[in-house]
């Protein structure tokens, strides 16, 4: 049980719900990354009056994996968050206000950020969050924190991992955490919606893993298998926060719920912005190759504040109130 009354069970590292995927049928888990003898996941720097998040901590026996006990009420409201394009967001009454960088071939990112908390109602739900997205933008991986209650029946701070597989004509597969088959779980004290993670994609396998800061830890990956749009790499390097309500509704906040204003203090904040590239190196992301997607800058905004010093390397602040932000 964790500290918030939910039920996480240990299963069978070889029956979790991954392995119910029909392109997974005959899949070997892959234990560890293979890691080039000189790539370092560093855990993130700290420094005085920032936020951290701790959780409660629980250890699997041997050969078992923690999994987030899943409800009938759970599977039936994960049908209803809906998936959008992270080209071309339509789904009615979602903002945003992201940073998208395409600094060439990628093979993994890495962020630091702040998590917030506060109302969100139902019919509502924000998110801060980082993704990798294909060059045809048909798959992508996300982690980050929402506040969901329809999804989670609740208005608690929830980290959460998604995928999703689209073609041309819509949305084909993936969901959040591990609600649908897909993404497989190899570590046994750390799940989905522990801590903020990374992301990156093993080069040998193919498979994209996704790591904890706090620890070092290796959670488990989305195999190559499901997202064959990403077998060679990401091309797009997206962070920042999502509002979404029902038409003609108020929108939730995001980030902070404050506008950003160069202050840490109280301006949300994505830090330590870096990729790999393709020979496995980490990069620090390049003010040159990105650019800012603010929909409704009257409700949120997004500032490209770029290189702060060694210690916050690149840095965007983003966020704002919400409220009557249209359609």
């Amino acid at each position: 049980m964790t500290q918030h009354g939910e039920t996480v069970d240990c299963i069978d590292i070889n029956k979790q719900p991954a392995f119910d995927h029909p392109l997974l049928k005959d899949h070997k888990i892959q234990m560890k990354p293979n890691l080039p003898s000189d790539f370092r996941m560093e855990e993130a720097s700290t420094s005085e009056g920032r936020a951290h998040v701790n959780f409660n901590r629980i250890r699997c026996p041997p050969g078992t994996v923690p999994i987030l006990r899943a409800t009938k009420a759970s599977l039936a409201r994960a049908k209803d968050y809906s998936h959008f394009h992270p080209a071309t967001p339509e789904s009615p009454g979602l903002h945003q206000a992201v940073l998208e960088a395409k600094p060439g071939v990628l093979m993994g990112g890495k962020a630091s950020g702040t998590v917030y908390n506060y109302e969100v109602k139902s019919g509502q739900k924000t998110s801060s969050k980082m993704w990798l997205t294909s060059g045809d933008r048909l798959n992508s991986i996300s982690v980050g924190w929402t506040i969901a209650p329809d999804l989670f029946n609740d208005t608690l701070s929830h980290y959460f991992i998604e995928w999703d597989d689209w073609n041309p004509s819509g949305f084909k597969a993936g969901c959040i955490n591990l609600l649908c088959q897909g993404f497989v779980q190899v570590d046994q004290s750390a799940f989905p919606g522990m801590a903020f993670h990374d992301v990156s994609q093993d080069q040998v396998t193919g498979n994209w893993w996704l790591y904890m800061l706090s620890g070092n830890i290796s959670v488990g990956y989305w195999p190559a298998a499901i997202l064959p749009k990403l077998r060679n790499g990401a091309s797009f390097f997206s962070v920042g926060g999502i509002s979404q309500a029902p038409v003609g509704g108020l929108n939730p906040p995001i980030g902070s719920g404050q506008f950003p204003d160069d202050d840490y203090l109280h301006s949300a904040f994505f830090r330590e912005l870096q990729f790999v590239e393709s020979a496995g190196n980490w990069e620090d992301v390049q003010q040159n190759t990105t650019s800012v997607d603010v929909d409704n800058p009257a409700c949120f905004t997004l500032q490209n504040t770029g290189w702060d010093g060694e210690i916050n390397r690149y840095v965007i602040m983003y966020g704002g109130p919400g409220g009557s932000c249209g359609a």
